[in-house]
């Protein structure tokens, strides 16, 4: 959920908010609304697809002035987890057709999500 206040009388779309108005925006829904977001995971991995997009558009940290301030540094940690966990492992899927479990609240997750790690064969030269 992303709050923003109204501190003077505006009119957006044809529609007039009085001053003090408080607005409560549900970013999951528009983040997960498939009219914005089709499914198409590849679009992160193509940086010029990256560059079509909307700045601010993706709103898992926010934007503007307003942005999260941890978002670079849980970027940084996610990356660096990441990196040292396929570095010594393969990773699968315990069950390819077990449901996923997810809760969503102010964010959406994943309560239990039983994977194998398969240690990768050391290296030596």
């Amino acid at each position: 959920m992303i709050q923003r206040y109204c501190d003077q009388p505006e009119e957006v779309a044809g529609y007039k908010w009085p001053k003090d108005m408080l607005f409560i925006i549900y970013s999951h829904g528009i983040s997960n609304n498939p009219l914005y977001w089709k499914f198409i995971p590849e679009r992160f991995y193509e940086p010029q697809e990256i560059e079509k997009q909307c700045k601010n558009s993706f709103l898992m940290f926010g934007g503007s002035p307003r942005i999260c301030s941890g978002r670079k540094l849980a970027m940084v940690e996610l990356k660096t987890l990441i990196d040292l966990l396929y570095r010594k492992f393969d990773v699968e899927l315990a069950d390819m057709q077990a449901p996923l479990n997810v809760e969503t609240s102010i964010i959406t997750f994943c309560k239990e999500l039983n994977i194998k790690l398969i240690p990768k064969e050391l290296k030596t030269h």
